[in-house]
Formats: structure tokens, C-alpha cells, sequence
């Protein structure tokens, strides 16, 4: 090979290197666009590149929060929040078929998150998974529907439901031991 095939050979890989880059960026912009909620939001703004981009750019939804009793798994109050719009970085690489633990999640995530503290523990795709999670205060769906079950402090197990971009809130720490995602 002389010199100028080796420059030849090497320009041709650098540019199929950066058409490979275009073309995932591509496919995690589409998949953002797809994770947008639909109706005028959808329309409000093009898709962010990343999740802090979404939350400067002042993109919501609403999100149902439910107040529970943990003794009693009582709904004391109900309240629409706005949160921000997750961006394409909040997805997962690839599609796993049964519900899995997601490491490495933040703010704002279209995940089934459970809160206890930093870091998150969050949760994607279909299935039911027993855990045993302690100090639980606040259980988000993302864009998930599914149930949950809690134990309160005095022993008693309760299960919630929660629609999508929903959040059960206790006033008291819990433990959390099972997990279905639909």
C-alpha cells in the first residue's frame, strides 16, 4: 500500500465513523420524540438533546401525586404537579423483555422510580419484581402503569396502583416489597 491508499483508507473510515454518529444521534432524537407526551406539548417546542436542555427549556406535564397513609394505604389528598419533560439521555440503550433494575438514573427520567434517598432506585420495563427497598417516601409510575406493595410500620402490606406520570407520597417511611410494571 502506498502512501496515499493508507491517507485514503483512513479518510473513508473516519467518514463512515461519523456517519455512524449521525445516524445514532438520529435514532436517540426520534426516540425522544416518541417519549414526548402527545397534544399541544408535543407541538410547544422541537425535542431537547439532553435532560437539562428539557428542564431549561420549561417543558412539562402533569403528574398526579396521591398522599397515602401508610398505616392505613388511605388516599388523604390528591394534587397535579407540572414536572419536566425527560430528554432522549433518559431512556434506556436497548430493550430488555423483563422488568429490570436501571443503574446510573436521574432527574427528570420517564422510569418507575422508587425514593429513599440519593441515589435513585429506579425500574424499567414490563413485569412484577419482589425487593425489599426500606425508608421509601415517595414512589413515581414515569411513563409506566402499574402497582406496588408497601409495609407499614406496623406490619400491615398494602398495594397502590398508579397511572401513568403519577406519585404516591407517604407522610411516614416505608418499606417497599413488590414492584409490577404494565
Amino acid at each position: 500500500m502506498t502512501g496515499d491508499e493508507r491517507y485514503d483508507t483512513r479518510v473513508a473510515l473516519l467518514a463512515r465513523r461519523s456517519l455512524t454518529r449521525i445516524a445514532i444521534l438520529a435514532i436517540a432524537l426520534t426516540g425522544a420524540l416518541i417519549l414526548a407526551p402527545a397534544g399541544p406539548l408535543a407541538a410547544a417546542a422541537p425535542a431537547p438533546s439532553t435532560a437539562s436542555s428539557a428542564a431549561r427549556a420549561g417543558l412539562t406535564h402533569p403528574t398526579t401525586v396521591l398522599y397515602l397513609d401508610a398505616d392505613t394505604g388511605a388516599v388523604l389528598r390528591t394534587e397535579i404537579r407540572r414536572a419536566p419533560v425527560p430528554g432522549p439521555g433518559t431512556r434506556p440503550d436497548s430493550a430488555v423483555p423483563a422488568i429490570h433494575r436501571v443503574s446510573g438514573c436521574t432527574d427528570p427520567n420517564t422510569f418507575w422510580v422508587v425514593r429513599n434517598g440519593p441515589p435513585l432506585v429506579c425500574f424499567a420495563d414490563a413485569g412484577d419484581i419482589s425487593v425489599a427497598i426500606f425508608s421509601v417516601f415517595e414512589v413515581d409510575s414515569g411513563n409506566n402503569s402499574g402497582n406496588f406493595s408497601w409495609l407499614s410500620s406496623s406490619g400491615r402490606s398494602f398495594t397502590q396502583s398508579l397511572a401513568k406520570w403519577s406519585s404516591a407520597v407517604f407522610g411516614v417511611r416505608v418499606t417497599v416489597t413488590h414492584i409490577h410494571i404494565n
